[in-house]
């Protein structure tokens, strides 16, 4: 462990074929170096070389996100008849667990040993205006060539809870160009169109004959730089993906020098999965007029995805959906 100053720590995990460094601030990502096909190693997240400029430059990078992450429109929301309004830090909206969401906490460190770190964190009832205690758990384990991020919330009465890793990837390392040359495939067949403020219309729209269809592997750089993605200055949207079994390679750099064993789905996701089955969720609750789903204790990613789907097919049935509202169908 090194102290970088009085809160500020970094903890190094290390196992075969990768290395991870991470910090209490925010419980996030500081380096994670993996090697290519050369055996030559790199740094493939981005992020800052000190403490100072980590603590007071972009504050998303490589953060655990929440207490809800992306936004919410307008910063309100309606729970069990109770309307709540949340700080507006993005343009109209609340994004990313408000002013002061969990991206800049000194989270507690519970657990430790050289191949897996638990950070703790509790964010009291009215924390940047969300209801409940919540307990928060988040879990980077390392094993040969392999980095898993679980995550896990408590809560005492009912709340929304939208967690996920804000990393910045670049397959061919840190400072070594845009990711232009990255082939990207995401197994989506629809996504959900937003509004002028970037929030989901609630419509869920084919992917076909758009820019956004990446079934097949496709170079970033013929479509990221299209003027329809200019505002956003990238690619923004939220994928809805083809089936929850989505452990599939999903990201390759191209360079021949810089070939790495690419990233799954779940690991690359921090910046397409969570907007995905959180969004989701949304639009079923608002489109169906159901009650809200209340997170609890999701114990990864593809618990959600998995419930989506299963609330998908319940919904699609006149007779199962009563059931549903009855409280007669428990997934």
């Amino acid at each position: 462990m090194t102290h970088l100053n009085q809160k500020f720590s970094s903890f190094h995990l290390c196992d075969e074929g990768i290395e991870l460094v991470v910090s209490n601030y925010g419980a996030r990502i500081l380096s994670l170096s993996v090697p290519n096909g050369q055996g030559e190693w790199a740094d493939v997240v981005l992020g800052f070389s000190s403490a100072q400029e980590w603590l007071t430059q972009e504050p998303y990078f490589n953060a655990t996100i929440g207490r809800y992450a992306n936004r919410i429109k307008n910063g309100i929301f309606t729970l069990d008849g109770t309307t709540y309004h949340l700080p507006i830090n993005d343009t109209t909206n609340s994004i990313h667990g408000g002013i002061h969401g969990l991206n800049v906490k000194i989270w507690e460190v519970e657990q430790i040993s050289s191949h897996r770190i638990t950070f703790h964190y509790f964010s009291p009832d009215g924390e940047e205006s969300f209801p409940a205690n919540l307990h928060i758990w988040v879990t980077y384990s390392i094993s040969p060539h392999t980095l898993d991020i679980s995550f896990r919330a408590h809560a005492d009465r009912a709340t929304v809870v939208s967690l996920t890793n804000h990393a910045s990837f670049n397959l061919s390392g840190e400072g070594e160009g845009t990711i232009a040359d990255h082939r990207l495939q995401i197994f989506a067949n629809e996504y959900t169109p937003f509004d002028a403020t970037a929030c989901p219309t609630g419509e869920i729209a084919s992917i076909t004959g758009t820019l956004l269809d990446f079934r097949q592997p496709t170079r970033l750089g013929d479509r990221m730089f299209h003027p329809e993605f200019a505002k956003w200055r990238g690619i923004n949207e939220n994928f809805i993906l083809s089936s929850p079994d989505f452990l599939k390679k999903a990201a390759v750099d191209h360079k021949l020098k810089f070939e790495r064993l690419g990233v799954d789905t779940l690991k690359i996701a921090r910046k397409f999965l969570p907007d995905l089955e959180s969004r989701s969720l949304d639009y079923l609750c608002k489109h169906y007029e159901i009650p809200h789903v209340a997170h609890r204790a999701l114990e990864d990613a593809k618990a959600t995805v998995a419930l989506y789907y299963k609330l998908r097919e319940a919904f699609a049935n006149e007779e199962t959906k009563k059931d549903f509202l009855a409280g007669n169908l428990l997934f």
